[in-house]
């Protein structure tokens, strides 16, 4: 993808144009994006290096094209590939963000042992705030990777912000927590925040968290406001519906996606909506904000305040459009916010966590300008009416207790973990993109490969390259998945996580494209043909392809009786079989027009072989009729032979059928039309 545009309006709002442009180096990996506003000065977003391995070494980030970039983030690897520098935390310079990363280097220290199994063991790091000094988190697991202790160490503040005696059951529930943090809400006294036991259901009902009791009567971290046998209840599905501790004192209500639709919280009340798939559109806070989320751009009470770009954001200031870009360590966590004061990188905001997320207290807390909300693995933490969950796409995480609060939409593929549990209780070295288990499918370089047969919805998978088949069971998928640790390395990690990021904003997120988001895919990914008979369209690229679901697809009135036999391919030209009263029908035909088609058994469902040259096509060629229409759309849409891309269909489909092999026929059978070859 080189180029594309997106224009949003709003009614009583000023149109934006926001125009991102691409280029790549001779193997193909990004080496440039720009970002233009409404036609203004360009915006480089971010310049990279790589190495003749392909490892990331330098990104240049910020800045116009006529001036130096605002920040160089180096970034160095051990013989194995894994991340050991983000700049020099020993000399950093003009650098406003360095962090090291131990695994098996011996860091003479009695507090961090060399570990030799990919954990990491210590990091350090510091910033160019006014608070400059030296941090660490010295790491210890126990002997299934779990994290029991994180020592925190720097600036003369030994214990200050520790993580110790983390205990866990045998299905990955954490029992114990012990946190040291500020002890007064000027963040000014240190101790003992945090002294935690968790009970759990004991009626069958297992891994449901009832009760969490604070040993301290420190009311930072944890809130333990209240001291009752039951702090937490949960529906039929696991989705918590009260919590006490958090004034939600009557039920939450979740959607048919197990998604919080209402949340009566601290006597006001929070409501979310949703579009079909889940992807949210909506926030709306009593007596406070109304939020939007259209794609990247965000609405705040009916204007736009903010839209992302692939290194931050851009936000309205004044009459002008500010760009802040993210300084993110190799967790995907937003630890410096920063924009350019008259070619200068200036600090807006730091952050800084505790491993499961919560955020540091006590030092370099002020934040110039608005509040961001994205931190934590960078997605947005909630604190409307002191919610203080992050919300993760699929499900939302507390971090004050490292657990989700509702179950993995496809737990039964981890049965051998609590679904409540957080990143298998390894969040120094593991990520939950979203919150759910697996469908979009990576290589170990993290190339996006396709997707298995349920489609871009879902967490990471990662496979050898020639394992992959598209379309390919889920169940297959999940037993060949290696993990974000088979990820060749952290820079390969966060070319994944900011490509998974993205899929949400994909037209075929939901698996259905319509005909007005084929086109703009078409005049938005030119040039896919290396030459105009190219039917396998050679020059384009897992990203160019568009993934739709076969189960969601409407074949008009074709029916069981135009297939001869079962489990043989048949040619079938979709435009005879064309329901003009069924949107999906169109958009059906539209994306398939002349295909191939399987009939699985006599009850309709079939399958659409990948590989049978489906594809958006607006070249003259076959019938009268078909050239006829192919001559509007090009005029009506302003299309030529440069557009054209393929699409890939996953699930089996199933046609509206009346009539059956060996069955009565239909009052109004279909006529079959003669099988073209």
């Amino acid at each position: 993808m080189e180029e594309t545009t997106s224009t949003h309006s709003k009614t009583g709002q000023s149109t934006i144009t926001s125009v991102d442009k691409y280029t790549y180096n001779q193997v193909g990996a990004l080496s440039q994006a720009t970002n233009q506003i409404n036609g203004g000065a360009t915006e480089v977003i971010a310049e990279n290096t790589y190495d003749g391995i392909g490892q990331l070494t330098q990104k240049s980030i910020g800045g116009k094209t006529n001036q130096n970039r605002l920040q160089d983030i180096n970034y160095t690897y051990n013989v194995r590939g894994w991340l050991t520098d983000i700049n020099n935390p020993d000399n950093k310079g003009s650098d406003l963000f360095a962090m090291r990363l131990y695994y098996d280097r011996d860091t003479h220290s009695t507090n961090a042992t060399p570990l030799y199994n990919g954990n990491i063991s210590q990091v350090m790091w510091s910033t160019k705030n006014t608070n400059s000094s030296k941090f660490y988190y010295f790491y210890h697991y126990d002997h299934l990777n779990r994290i029991t202790k994180a020592q925190f160490a720097g600036g003369g503040w030994w214990d200050r912000y520790s993580l110790k005696k983390v205990e866990y059951d045998k299905n990955g529930n954490i029992t114990k927590l012990e946190r040291k943090g500020w002890t007064n809400s000027a963040a000014t006294s240190f101790g003992t925040m945090d002294n935690l036991d968790y009970t759990y259901s004991s009626s069958g009902i297992g891994n449901q968290l009832l009760k969490v009791q604070d040993n301290t009567n420190i009311n930072f971290g944890f809130k333990d406001n209240i001291n009752q046998t039951t702090d937490y209840t949960y529906d039929s599905n696991g989705n918590m519906t009260r919590d006490y501790n958090k004034a939600i004192n009557t039920n939450m209500t979740y959607n048919h996606l197990n998604l919080p639709t209402f949340i009566p919280i601290n006597g006001g009340s929070i409501n979310y909506y949703y579009d079909a798939n889940g992807v949210k559109q909506k926030k709306v806070v009593s007596g406070g904000a109304t939020t939007e989320y259209a794609g990247n751009h965000i609405y705040t009470n009916n204007t736009l305040d903010q839209f992302f770009t692939a290194e931050g954001y851009v936000e309205k200031d004044g009459g002008f459009w500010d760009y802040n870009y993210l300084l993110k360590d190799h967790l995907g966590n937003t630890r410096i916010i920063f924009n350019d004061n008259n070619g200068t990188a200036s600090i807006k905001d730091e952050n800084n966590y505790y491993p499961f997320g919560l955020e540091h207290k006590g030092y370099n807390d002020v934040v110039n300008g608005s509040e961001y909300e994205y931190k934590y693995n960078g997605k947005e933490f909630d604190q409307s009416h002191e919610l203080d969950m992050y919300d993760y796409g699929a499900r939302m995480y507390e971090p004050t207790l490292g657990r989700w609060m509702v179950v993995d939409p496809l737990a039964e593929d981890f049965n051998n973990l609590s679904p409540y549990n957080y990143a298998v209780n390894n969040p120094i070295f593991f990520i939950d993109p979203d919150g759910r288990a697996a469908s979009p499918i990576y290589d170990t370089e993290g190339n996006f490969l396709g997707t298995d047969n349920e489609g871009l919805q879902g967490e990471v998978i990662v496979m050898d390259k020639e394992d992959f088949q598209q379309g390919m069971s889920h169940q297959e998928a999940v037993n060949k998945n290696k993990g974000m640790g088979g990820l060749k390395d952290w820079a390969t990690n966060q070319k994944v996580d900011a490509h998974y990021s993205n899929l949400k904003n994909r037209p075929d997120y939901d698996g259905v494209v319509t005909i007005r988001e084929g086109v703009e895919w078409a005049k938005s990914h030119p040039n896919l043909k290396a030459h105009p008979d190219d039917v396998n369209y050679s020059n384009a690229t897992a990203d160019d392809y568009l993934y739709l679901d076969a189960s969601k697809m409407d074949f008009g009135t074709l029916n069981a009786s135009y297939f001869e036999n079962l489990n043989v391919k048949t040619n079938v030209n979709l435009m005879d079989h064309v329901n003009p009263f069924s949107n999906r029908s169109r958009y059906t035909t539209y994306a398939l027009g002349r295909t191939e088609m399987t009939l699985l058994d006599s009850s309709g469902t079939v399958s659409i072989p990948n590989g049978s040259a489906n594809a958006y096509d607006w070249n003259y060629g076959g019938s009268n009729f078909r050239n006829i229409l192919i001559w509007g759309e090009r005029g009506l849409k302003q299309l030529n032979d440069s557009h054209g891309f393929p699409v890939l269909i996953y699930g089996v489909g199933q046609l509206n059928n009346n009539i059956f092999l060996g069955g009565t026929p239909n009052l109004f059978p279909t006529i079959p039309v003669s099988h073209k070859k």
